[in-house]
């Protein structure tokens, strides 16, 4: 009789081993699974978010004021201004904290469109008088700094990326 409890005891517990090793498996596989899709969403996601800073870094220099002022919202009052009819220099705030303007050309006082050289830095007066904060993005002389490629413009000011979401002049698209 012993041995019979004892076998069907043995029996028992073989069968919950199985069944554990079974599930360890399964889970395993499953954990396989959605590490290999979670691998490709994330994949998909950032070629989808490089492909959106390329579209808008095509656009920063045929970037218009309106267009600027749509994806960045108003500039900096105090650091913007118009030159009357035929230009416009717009400043924001950048994300480490500097100030990045855009200089603007106008035709008849509206349509105004970016002069090509994209974005500059906008240095502050404290900025001139401890030009050691400044060093990593001046030029000789401490006082603008324009960025090499265009997607370091929108590390700078991240709306920016905002550009790809906008029609493109003149094809409605």
């Amino acid at each position: 009789m012993l041995k019979i409890a004892a076998g069907v005891f043995l029996g028992i517990c073989a069968a919950f081993l199985c069944y554990v090793v079974i599930n360890t498996m399964e889970i395993r596989a499953r954990t396989k699974q959605l590490a290999a899709e979670s691998a490709s969403e994330a994949k998909a996601t950032a070629e989808a978010y490089q492909a959106r800073i390329s579209d808008a870094t095509n656009r920063i220099n045929s970037l218009t004021a309106d267009e600027l002022i749509e994806v960045c919202g108003q500039p900096l009052p105090r650091y913007s201004f118009s030159a009357g009819l035929v230009g416009r220099v717009m400043v924001y705030a950048g994300t480490d904290g500097y100030k990045v303007g855009f200089n603007f050309l106008c035709i008849n006082g509206k349509d105004c469109v970016n002069v090509g050289v994209g974005m500059r830095r906008t240095p502050d007066d404290e900025d001139l008088n401890h030009p050691g904060k400044y060093e990593t993005y001046s030029t000789t002389n401490h006082q603008q700094h324009l960025p090499d490629p265009p997607a370091s413009q929108i590390v700078e000011l991240p709306c920016l990326i905002r550009l790809a979401e906008l029609p493109r002049r003149g094809t409605g698209k």
